[in-house]
Parts: structure tokens; C-alpha cells; sequence
């Protein structure tokens, strides 16, 4: 539910060198559980639902398409039509 993700696969172990020079080290990635690779591909939600950019103040209010459109998947009831 929602619009593609970004495709952010990897996960990296940072280290601080003694002349304080870093290293990233990748450790692990994401998959999906048929072992598909997500990286720089990401997730093709199976309900597309787009959503302009919202403040934070908006996140799970009616201004929330993505978060409206879960509940109703979820209850089978509109959030608003349970509001009052």
C-alpha cells in the first residue's frame, strides 16, 4: 500500500580508524521473502496509492492518503465515516 520504495537494500557497519579516517563495510542486504534483491529496485506496493508531500503534522490524519487507504484495507471501514 502506498508508492514504490526507494530501493535502499543494503546495510553498512561504519568504523572509526586510528587516524580517524572511516570504513564502510556493507553486512548484510534486504530481501523479499522469495529471496528477491530490493537494492536500487525497491518494492512495487500491490495497491498504488499516491501522496503529495505532507508535514508531519499531517501523518495519519485525513491529509494521509496512504495512511486512509490502509485503514480501509485493514477494517473495511472508511476512518472518517468511524470519526464522530
Amino acid at each position: 500500500m502506498g508508492e514504490k520504495t526507494f530501493g535502499k537494500g543494503l546495510i553498512q557497519s561504519l568504523f572509526e580508524l586510528p587516524d580517524g579516517a572511516g570504513l564502510a563495510i556493507t553486512v548484510a542486504k534486504y530481501e523479499t521473502p522469495s529471496h528477491s534483491d530490493i537494492h536500487k529496485l525497491g518494492i512495487e506496493p500491490d495497491k498504488l496509492v499516491v501522496q503529495e508531500p505532507i508535514s508531519y503534522q499531517q501523518i495519519g490524519t485525513k491529509d494521509d492518503l496512504q495512511y486512509e487507504a490502509a485503514i480501509e484495507l485493514l477494517t473495511g471501514n472508511s476512518v472518517l465515516a468511524n470519526a464522530g
